[in-house]
């Protein structure tokens, strides 16, 4: 499992997410074209599957999606 570090709204309809170990650490390296799978809850109960490309900020070192 991974940790919401931060949230940022670029727009009205789209957030950059910064995600981090259960413990806030950063994470381990991954590939390039690598995916993050994301399993959210829907409003009204159940789940949905959602896979996100793996990116990072070469200026901070976050890890986003």
């Amino acid at each position: 499992e991974l940790t919401i570090a931060n949230i940022v709204d670029l727009t009205d309809r789209i957030r950059e997410f910064q995600l981090a170990g259960p413990d806030g650490s950063a994470l381990p390296s991954w590939t390039p074209g690598a995916h993050v799978d994301v399993n959210p809850a829907k409003a009204g109960g159940g789940h949905i599957l959602v896979s996100y490309t793996h990116l990072r900020a070469h200026e901070t070192e976050a890890d986003l999606v």
